[in-house]
């Protein structure tokens, strides 16, 4: 399992041994030093969170949750007391088959409505949230909602900004990664939850 925390300005992502076994912390950096949030055990029921007293899981209703199993493609509330801040938990597989190549010409439009190119009807998800243009020889990516949390390369970014071959873009669990072979241009696009 994958697991992404997704913070305001960078995501940090932590990847869990296939064999569920043995326990993990994800850590952050505060000072330049390496300082624990919050552990991940193995369970018979699969990936366990742990709340501790500076950082937690948080319900719909805000309140603690002593531990959550960890399901693929699904969000949590993580509250780091501590710091006063919260962030978002994803969960993911590893190695996500679920994506698939796109064709890139001039422009493709990513939104949760039907209209777009890449249409991702995930609950909150923007109508518009971005396009991908290529001008020039040069592929620029549009920010129309700055509400959205988009991330190139775990770098949240809230204006227009060019990419490269190899950029990873993230938003809300989906990728979209700018590729090139045999002289096309194409994106990978994941598939999270089949949404």
């Amino acid at each position: 399992m994958q697991i992404t925390i997704i913070k305001k300005n960078k995501l940090s992502v932590f990847n869990l041994p296939d064999k569920v076994s043995g326990s993990h912390w994800l850590t952050d950096f505060e000072n330049g030093r390496k300082v624990n949030l919050i552990n991940i055990e193995a369970t018979e029921k699969g990936w366990n969170v742990v709340s501790n007293n500076d950082v937690y899981i948080e319900d719909s209703n805000a309140l603690m949750v002593p531990n959550v199993v960890l399901k693929d493609y699904s969000f949590y509330i993580l509250n780091n007391q501590f710091k006063n801040e919260k962030y978002y938990l994803y969960t993911s597989p590893v190695y996500d088959k679920t994506f698939r190549e796109l064709g890139l010409n001039d422009k493709i439009s990513v939104g949760s409505d039907d209209t777009c190119d890449v249409s991702y009807k995930l609950g909150g998800f923007p109508n518009r949230s971005f396009n991908i243009s290529k001008r020039d020889n040069e592929f620029i990516l549009e920010i129309f909602d700055n509400a959205s949390s988009i991330y190139v390369n775990q770098k949240r970014i809230s204006t227009n900004k060019k990419i490269h071959y190899g950029d990873i873009i993230f938003s809300y669990g989906l990728k979209l990664i700018l590729m090139r072979r045999d002289n096309q241009d194409y994106l990978l696009v994941n598939n999270p939850a089949n949404l």
